[in-house]
């Protein structure tokens, strides 16, 4: 059997925020034609295959103020980091990029990024400033430097296909031992799988087992911020779960061999009982 204590030692020096924000130059009122001839380059990885066409048109009334070109940059996400790191060191750096709230200490810590704290919080950005609680701002701060506007906030939830659990005689799940008992009911490996939450680190699996944290009723860090609690008995709770799901209890794929779009045709397949992921 795994144990829990193995696996925070590996872990216990990862602390991250799961906010996203974009990285914005903020000036004041425009004029039109006040910057023609003048490009953004802008860089992002995308949250779906129509984002490129939905951009232009949300940034159409921007480029109308403004007078100004935006050039937009698909990053994607499996090589997100290095891309960044390698523009980031050249001459031709992105004018704007958008970026997980992992990479303020990696690139934040570097310089890369603007401070942007002084425009988003000048008299003249007043009425913008306030549609942004602070709660959500916070964590784009890196010391007392704003590194990043709050763009996107991710929401997890966890999909089930109700055909499989009716042909099983069974209901959605309300806790964690039901959600264990209905999970090994329905599946058929290495065919059929009862559960799946993403968990490697190409997918982000922090993000997903910080969920998993909460519904234990623990954190990453404790409520004045001065010290990390991966060894709280919350934490470690929610770990063995997560290591039962897979290792013990055999709910969930054996590591790597799905990754996050895998699964997610596992799923509509109907070869998929329950995952967790966000909704798009």
């Amino acid at each position: 059997m795994f144990s829990v204590s193995t696996l925070l030692r590996r872990i216990a020096t990862v602390c991250v925020s799961a906010s996203l924000f974009a990285f914005v130059a903020l000036a004041g009122t425009a004029h039109a034609g006040e910057f023609d001839g003048v490009t953004i380059k802008f860089a992002k990885a995308p949250h779906g295959a129509d984002e490129i066409a939905l951009m232009e048109e949300w940034l159409a009334p921007f480029k109308a103020a403004t007078g100004m070109e935006i050039e937009h940059i698909v990053i994607p996400w499996g090589e997100l980091e290095a891309l960044y790191s390698a523009n980031f060191a050249g001459s031709d750096v992105y004018d704007v990029t958008y970026q997980t709230s992992t990479h303020l200490n990696l690139f934040g810590s570097r310089g890369t990024f603007s401070d942007l704290h002084g425009r988003f919080n000048a008299a003249d950005y007043a009425s913008e400033r306030s549609l942004f609680p602070d709660n959500i701002v916070n964590p784009s701060y890196y010391g007392d430097e704003l590194y990043g506007i709050p763009a996107v906030i991710g929401t997890i939830v966890m999909y089930v296909n109700l055909d499989m659990l009716d042909a099983a005689g069974l209901s959605i799940p309300t806790n964690n031992e039901e959600l264990m008992a209905t999970a090994k009911a329905v599946q058929n490996p290495p065919e059929v799988w009862g559960f799946n939450s993403p968990s490697t680190v190409k997918d982000y699996g922090w993000y997903w087992f910080y969920n998993m944290i909460h519904n234990y009723g623990g954190d990453m860090v404790s409520d004045d911020m001065e010290s990390a609690t991966f060894d709280s008995p919350a934490v470690r709770n929610a770990l063995q779960f997560a290591v039962d799901l897979r290792c013990n209890d055999k709910v969930q794929p054996p590591l790597g061999q799905y990754d996050r779009e895998a699964a997610l045709s596992l799923f509509k397949a109907g070869k998929l009982a329950m995952m967790v992921e966000e909704p798009s």
